[in-house]
């Protein structure tokens, strides 16, 4: 009877402490995006030495970088500091010396200790509105699985998977991918329009955009000279204008993207052939959700026909097929460009 008893208490215990190794293993955090004046990227809450600091959330880095004045402010120590010149977000930046740094910080509930980049700036030109005090890159990233409603502005962080509400007319487009040996940013296969294209990359810190007037729209999609090459030699519903530095802004129908239809893409042609495209924070944002399945090195982007204004983009629909019937109607003429009543369609 005592055995019974003893044996039937040890049962208990062991119970407990998978209960209870298991629930600390299974740590989560819901956070609310920081505010920005560049509404097409989001970023995270990062807390260092009990201070929280506006982290870029950017999965076309490698990296986490912090700029050398801020690690200073923090208190941080710098190692293997060496001097390079290099860029820095979309702007031209030199900076006069490169280094390490090890952080111990908290995302929430969630605390880790990581070594990260520190750049020391000596001076910088045509650097566009940076409001950010570091970039989360992928070293940090690809260690959780991550979840963001753009709809609600609230994004969830864990350690396991994490489980979330869909839509029951969702539609949802997938992504698998893959790091390099030179580099952890999220690179891709990708079938566009039956056609495939490698080592695209996959970049939420990414943004530009077109302007034609006092308006501007969003780049879904940065072709290089290889890749969009590659897409303009099949048959396409689309519509050419050059910018000012030689390139070409393409306006796209429709485009199959992994077997999801896209419609009213717009798309930037580059001189840059390390990738054979870029996915833009502006693509993503068409998305209500989008879940990062790091273990599991998937993308998924969530939309239903809710939300249409985001998906379909109607307005750049119109414009386009303003843009066609005026250049069907005007073929082989010379004028001063695009009538004023079709950029205000823009």
């Amino acid at each position: 009877m005592f055995n019974r008893i003893l044996f039937f208490i040890i049962f208990l215990c062991c119970i407990f402490l998978v209960f209870t190794v298991r629930y600390k293993s299974v740590r989560i955090f819901e956070f609310k995006f920081l505010d920005s004046c560049q509404p097409d990227r989001f970023y995270v809450p990062v807390s260092i030495n009990g201070n929280t600091y506006k982290f870029l959330f950017d999965t076309g880095a490698s990296r986490t970088v912090i700029d050398s004045a801020l690690a200073e402010k923090i208190g941080l120590t710098v190692f293997e500091k060496k001097y390079i010149k290099t860029t820095f977000t979309e702007g031209v930046a030199v900076f006069d010396s490169v280094g390490y740094t090890s952080i111990n910080y908290a995302i929430g509930n969630i605390h880790s200790k990581q070594t990260v980049l520190l750049f020391g700036q000596e001076k910088s030109e045509k650097i566009s509105s940076v409001d950010f005090d570091a970039t989360l890159g992928m070293d940090i990233i690809k260690q959780f699985n991550w979840l963001f409603d753009f709809s609600k502005g609230r994004a969830i962080i864990s350690k396991s998977k994490i489980d979330f509400q869909t839509l029951p007319d969702d539609k949802i487009l997938t992504f698998d991918f893959y790091y390099t040996n030179s580099s952890d940013n999220t690179r891709m296969n990708l079938s566009i329009d039956g056609q495939l294209f490698h080592n695209a990359l996959f970049d939420t810190g990414y943004r530009k955009y077109f302007l034609l007037s006092e308006k501007s729209k969003g780049i879904d999609i940065k072709f290089s000279e290889q890749g969009l090459a590659t897409y303009s030699n099949k048959p396409m519903p689309a519509f050419w204008i050059n910018t000012t530095d030689e390139r070409k802004a393409i306006f796209i129908d429709s485009m199959i993207i992994n077997g999801y239809t896209m419609h009213s893409m717009l798309a930037l042609d580059s001189k840059d052939d390390r990738y054979s495209m870029i996915i833009t924070a502006n693509f993503i944002h068409r998305f209500r959700m989008m879940y990062i399945d790091s273990k599991n090195k998937k993308i998924q982007l969530y939309v239903s026909p809710s939300d249409s204004a985001r998906h379909h983009r109607r307005d750049l629909q119109n414009f386009s097929r303003a843009l066609k019937r005026h250049s069907e109607e005007n073929q082989g003429k010379t004028g001063d460009g695009i009538p004023q009543e079709i950029i205000d369609l823009w």
